[in-house]
């Protein structure tokens, strides 16, 4: 099957994506597992219906996001790298701008949903989404710390050449 062939129909699924309905969401999850090989044109259909859909149906897509990124397994085989890997690529600013949209209940389901992917995400890009969500919300905690890399070299001294002044 063509790839226009494939995104049209996965476009499609995601159509029916309008309520958080498990059925739907396992069934695109599996749908975006049978075109692995079409991933990077499924994360863009995802982060593009995640865009156009009104807010009530924000918090969904992102459950999607959600379950793709943990159940469908990569392999070594999967062009561009695995699901994981293309949705870090615009993760911060499709989840910033889902926050500013959505109100104060799917902000909360929001919330829950940051705190699982602890594990999954770099800590920089989850600092980057905090610090973005705090910026709309001082609420928001910044759970993620940044790592800041060691600045110089470090000197190893022998203590042996190092002068005690009790002893001069």
């Amino acid at each position: 099957m063509a790839s226009e062939d494939v995104i049209e129909d996965f476009r499609s699924s995601l159509a029916e994506l309008k309520l958080n309905s498990k059925p739907v969401i396992s069934m695109i999850t599996m749908l975006a597992e049978d075109n692995r090989c079409h991933a990077d044109l499924v994360v863009k259909a995802v982060e593009d219906h995640l865009q156009r859909t009104p807010p009530a149906s924000k918090l969904p897509c992102l459950y999607l996001i959600d379950s793709i990124i943990k159940n469908v397994q990569r392999e070594e085989s999967d062009v561009g790298g695995g699901y994981l890997q293309l949705f870090s690529k615009n993760i911060v600013a499709c989840f910033v701008a889902t926050f500013q949209k959505v109100d104060v209940s799917a902000r909360e389901a929001m919330y829950k949903l940051r705190q699982t992917w602890t594990d999954l995400f770099p800590n920089k890009l989850l600092y980057a989404l905090d610090c973005g969500v705090y910026q709309i919300d001082e609420a928001w905690p910044i759970n993620a710390e940044p790592r800041i890399p060691p600045t110089g070299t470090k000197i190893h001294v022998n203590p042996k050449f190092l002068i005690n002044p009790q002893q001069s």
